[in-house]
């Protein structure tokens, strides 16, 4: 079995621990629902990138395509977050039946 470090650096755990909080919160689900399904992304990406520094931008960028296309389901946090954050979970979920 092959591990995959995830992380090299402090800042390089801070820079997706970042990214996971701003995806959670844009698309108003709990970080700890949506961490594994990011974290399984990166490790799919780390196994051919050269360069680190964009990956948190390229991994957000998969997460948000697999969600908004129904490949990927992820419930909700809170059904009493804000309007704008209401609106993208009503969206995806709709996208997703």
């Amino acid at each position: 079995m092959l591990v995959t470090i995830l992380y090299r650096t402090e800042a390089e755990k801070r820079q997706h621990s970042s990214a996971i909080d701003i995806l959670a919160r844009d698309l108003g689900i709990d970080e700890d629902s949506i961490r594994p399904f990011y974290e399984n992304e990166l490790r799919e990406l780390q196994e051919h990138a050269r360069i680190r520094t964009f990956l948190s931008i390229l991994v957000d960028r998969k997460v948000r395509e697999k969600i908004d296309n129904g490949l990927a389901y992820i419930p909700p946090s809170d059904l009493s977050i804000t309007a704008n954050k209401v609106g993208r979970a009503q969206l995806t979920k709709q996208h997703r039946a």
